[in-house]
């Protein structure tokens, strides 16, 4: 089963006041789709962001204290 159908199937009934994505792949942000909310892309100092194929993330890092500004 791919990560967006468990990530729907988690998410039915239930309800958020916001939903951060974090990740390091394509795959990862595109669960955005699925929940709503705001994505961050991230990838080490040093390490090229992956490309995301228009994925669109909010936001890229390099330091994940960065998603803290959400909570």
């Amino acid at each position: 089963e791919a990560k967006p159908e468990i990530l729907a199937r988690w998410l039915n009934g239930r309800t958020y006041d916001g939903i951060v994505v974090v990740g390091d792949s394509p795959g990862d942000i595109e669960l955005k789709r699925v929940a709503g909310g705001k994505s961050y892309l991230y990838s080490h100092h040093g390490i090229p962001f992956r490309d995301c194929n228009g994925c669109n993330p909010d936001h890229r890092i390099r330091d994940l204290r960065e998603v803290l500004r959400e909570i």
